[in-house]
């Protein structure tokens, strides 16, 4: 009998098995769909929305320049969150992709201001670069780009207009610092570490009633540490918040 109820268990536990693979078969078939066949149409219709209000721009009434620009910003909101949902299944998943060699600091938080200075003027927010000196970091410098961007439009989205958004990089001892800092809203001390916990849904909406997908910080702290860094954030009501990211000095 012992034999018996061995083999039925055997045979439940290579059943039970077998969902969990064509489950996690369904589930990556599903994530190549997000991944290609919606995010390749989201690119598209900004594409064709900027080229409208660029093409447009001197035929358009006000209504319609405001209605365009809301359209645009609701697809950029959406593309965003498909980007961070894919984001989050490949670290988990631990198929990220990470390639660490020598890159300049400069040249990341360059490419980052270039990348949303658009943004920052449409809100009336100036983005100040502080780096007089190249230094080298090893990292990825694409996932890199891609913190420092979320880091740099999550402060803009919480600075009221007039505010100012500064990018600055020292070496401290054996490490790089790399700070964003902001003059916006701010938030109590006590909800940092909800920000870079993936468990917790936090959901703020920026100065100007901009959306978040409530994932930006907590895929920053991810793709940090997989690019052998730390991350750290200070920020009080009403006074701003830095954000701090430490790495390795190249020597």
């Amino acid at each position: 009998r012992d034999i018996s109820q061995r083999k039925v268990m055997e045979a439940k536990l290579l059943k039970q098995a077998k969902e969990l693979q064509e489950l996690d078969s369904f589930k990556n078939k599903m994530l190549s769909i997000i991944s290609h066949d919606l995010r390749s149409p989201l690119v598209s219709n900004i594409g064709l929305l900027n080229l409208l209000l660029d093409r447009l721009d001197d035929e358009l009434s006000e209504k319609q320049r405001t209605m365009l620009s809301a359209i645009n910003n609701s697809i950029q909101h959406q593309l965003k969150l498909v980007e961070n949902l894919v984001d989050i299944s490949m670290i988990h998943r631990g198929v990220m992709s990470i390639n660490l060699a020598p890159e300049s600091v400069v040249e990341i938080l360059r490419e980052s201001r270039s990348m949303l200075l658009q943004m920052a003027k449409d809100k009336g927010v100036e983005i100040i670069e502080s780096c007089a000196d190249d230094i080298l970091i090893n990292v990825d410098k694409e996932r890199m780009i891609q913190v420092v961007n979320n880091l740099v439009s999550n402060a803009i989205k919480f600075t009221k207009t007039g505010g100012e958004v500064t990018l600055s990089a020292k070496v401290s001892g054996g490490s790089v610092v790399l700070i964003v800092e902001d003059t916006g809203i701010g938030i109590d001390p006590e909800r940092i570490e909800k920000l870079f916990d993936m468990s917790e849904k936090t959901f703020t909406f920026g100065t100007d009633g901009e959306r978040g997908t409530g994932l930006g910080l907590s895929i920053c702290k991810e793709l940090t540490q997989l690019n052998k860094g730390n991350i750290s954030m200070e920020s009080e009501r009403g006074k701003g918040s830095k954000v701090t990211l430490v790495f390795d000095l190249i020597r």
